[in-house]
């Protein structure tokens, strides 16, 4: 920790003294690689601590985890871990996903939820299109078994009737001929009486 609360503005040159000591309103600093701006970032967030800003009310931002890192460990030498553990800082995407795990009941979510990335994503998409297709292919095969198995049975029912009608029209074929007989029988039956009828009248009229 520092022993001189402003020993550290000596480090800087006077472009950054400026960027750094401005606290009264925004400022926007403009800077090449290599230039110091993570120095800026971190001596301004002593700066602003040494002035009596409460850690808590503090957010810094970074693009990388690793610029985050390291101005965390040189914050935490110059101002002691206690106070810079309280400081909101870290990437985009931690900070905020932070943020929205303290306020997720707020829109409706636990705070135990999981956010994806890209390659995340595509590999859940890719996931849920598989389990889908292959769902839609156990659906598709159960119903080509279901279509056949009516088919099948239509078949036979179709078969079974058939054989029937065939027994059917071969058993009215048999009681015609049957029947056709019959009428033959009694046809010469009755030819038969009319002809002894016949011969019996002869007789009759022989005898007269």
């Amino acid at each position: 920790m520092l022993e001189d609360n402003k020993s550290y503005l000596k480090d800087l040159n006077e472009a950054q003294l400026n960027a750094v000591i401005k606290t009264d309103g925004p400022s926007m600093v403009i800077a090449g690689a290599g230039s110091g701006k993570t120095r800026v970032l971190t001596y301004k967030i002593v700066h602003l601590v040494n002035n009596d800003v409460d850690p808590f009310e503090i957010l810094a931002l970074t693009f990388t985890n690793k610029a985050a890192k390291e101005m965390k460990l040189r914050i935490s030498s110059m101002i002691g871990e206690s106070e810079s553990k309280n400081i909101w800082m870290g990437t985009f995407h931690s900070v905020f996903a932070k943020i929205l795990r303290f306020e997720a009941h707020k829109i409706g979510f636990t705070s135990d939820f999981t956010i994806y990335d890209v390659q995340d994503s595509e590999r859940l998409i890719s996931s849920i299109i598989k389990e889908k297709t292959d769902a839609l292919i156990q659906d598709s095969m159960k119903l080509g078994e279901i279509i056949y198995k009516e088919a099948q049975e239509k078949a036979e029912k179709e078969k079974a009737e058939k054989e029937k009608s065939g027994a059917k029209g071969k058993t009215d074929k048999k009681a015609n001929k049957s029947s056709k007989k019959k009428d033959e029988k009694v046809v010469d039956a009755d030819f038969e009486d009319v002809t002894e009828k016949k011969d019996s009248d002869k007789d009759n009229e022989k005898s007269a």
